[in-house]
């Protein structure tokens, strides 16, 4: 099972991640974007390590993707 999108995250219609994108402002989804990232880096060492860090990485990339001007695609060509 993937633990940092399981699968019950897609189980609707719309993935719950492009719901709020679609229903928020782009500086609101951001904030939470942002807000995500923080969150799984404050606690990766005490929680659940490795896995945390994957978690912000995971909302870091969309954070990056939806404010870079070529869609982060630069950012990919270099990891």
């Amino acid at each position: 099972m993937d633990k940092i999108n399981p699968p019950y995250y897609k189980d609707t219609e719309i993935e719950f991640i492009d719901y709020a994108k679609a229903s928020m402002s782009k500086e609101r989804y951001e904030g939470g974007l942002e807000f995500n990232v923080k969150k799984y880096m404050h606690r990766w060492s005490i929680k659940n390590g490795v896995e945390d860090l994957k978690k912000a990485e995971w909302y870091l990339k969309r954070l990056i993707k939806n404010s870079s001007k070529d869609g982060g695609d630069e950012i990919h060509k270099q990891t």
